[in-house]
């Protein structure tokens, strides 16, 4: 009989927080964090068995991509190509923030986190935390919602418990109810952008003229 995973739960201001969800990116493990937006699950997007482990937790094919966190929106370059001048004025101006931007990624055979179509997704999150782990890190991180596929996203502690309570090996949260509504996502990779998903940003008009 296989012996029930325990999971860490800590508060993420709790002095612990970041050098355990450190710890456990490293050792390859999935951690579930509160964002700006919704609850998520990360990973070291570089280790094929870590992104392997986040799809398996979510339910979800590796054909369906997740993006990526990155220190700072200047990170980007490193991983896209072909930035349109309007890709350039929308990360200057909501990055931080609850957008993903998606563009044409300079790596392409990477399962979970480049699509078939040679696109990728860039999350610079706004929240603390999030932010500080991207930065320590120095690797990028997995950005998807802590959420079973085809399920809803997850806002409170108690709903995280419920879903991945002793499934992963940390929970990191937040006592309030997390705002709720998913990041915004752009594709950035043709000549006119437009919306994946409306989220929480409301982009401007300029962005689509």
């Amino acid at each position: 009989m296989t012996a029930q995973r325990q999971t860490e739960a800590l508060h993420a201001t709790d002095p612990r927080a970041l050098e355990q969800a450190l710890r456990v990116i490293e050792r390859g493990g999935p951690v579930v964090i509160p964002t700006e937006t919704v609850y998520g699950l990360t990973a070291d997007a570089e280790n094929a068995e870590a992104v392997q482990k986040v799809f398996d937790l979510k339910g979800r094919s590796l054909e369906k991509p997740s993006a990526i966190y990155l220190p700072t929106a200047d990170d980007i370059e490193t991983y896209a190509v072909d930035l349109p001048t309007v890709a350039r004025r929308v990360i200057a101006e909501f990055l931080p923030g609850p957008l993903t931007v998606v563009l044409k990624s300079r790596r392409h055979n990477w399962p979970g986190v480049v699509g078939a179509d040679g696109r990728i997704g860039f999350r610079v999150s706004s929240d603390r935390f999030v932010a500080k782990l991207t930065i320590r890190s120095g690797r990028p991180l997995l950005a998807t919602s802590a959420s079973l596929s085809g399920g809803g996203d997850l806002v409170t502690y108690s709903e995280v418990m419920e879903c991945f309570g002793n499934r992963v090996p940390l929970i990191l949260y937040k006592e309030e109810r997390l705002a709720g509504r998913a990041s915004t996502v752009l594709d950035l990779s043709t000549a006119k952008p437009h919306i994946l998903r409306q989220g929480d940003l409301q982009l401007p008009d300029w962005v689509f003229a």
